[in-house]
């Protein structure tokens, strides 16, 4: 009962830098020790992430092109550029029995 959910839809308009999973991130930004909450997805499409305590969320979301499960913002020397990545623009309330629905992340 203390529990809720995010659920919407990643959109990746770039068809030539598919490379690599997406991940979808939830950081809860009131607490300094929580945990975070994500999930991957093998392509773009629907997404929910589940079993959420309440709180004020950030929700992101990148590709991982090198498949080492972090975000990479890449190097000067040699050059690397960094793996894609969106933020959500506004901060989410999650409250418990509450889902937030329709969330849409647009990765370009």
């Amino acid at each position: 009962e203390l529990f809720s959910s995010i659920e919407g839809t990643v959109s990746d308009f770039d068809s030539a830098d598919r490379k690599g999973d997406l991940f979808v991130i939830a950081r809860n930004v009131a607490r300094h020790e929580s945990k975070e909450y994500q999930i991957r997805l093998e392509q773009d499409g629907p997404f929910a992430l589940r079993a959420i305590v309440e709180g004020k969320y950030v929700l992101l979301c990148y590709r991982d092109r090198n498949g080492n499960r972090k975000y990479d913002s890449g190097l000067v020397h040699p050059y690397q550029p960094s793996e894609r990545f969106v933020q959500y623009p506004d901060t989410l309330k999650v409250r418990a029995r509450w889902p937030l629905e329709g969330v849409e992340l647009k990765l370009h």
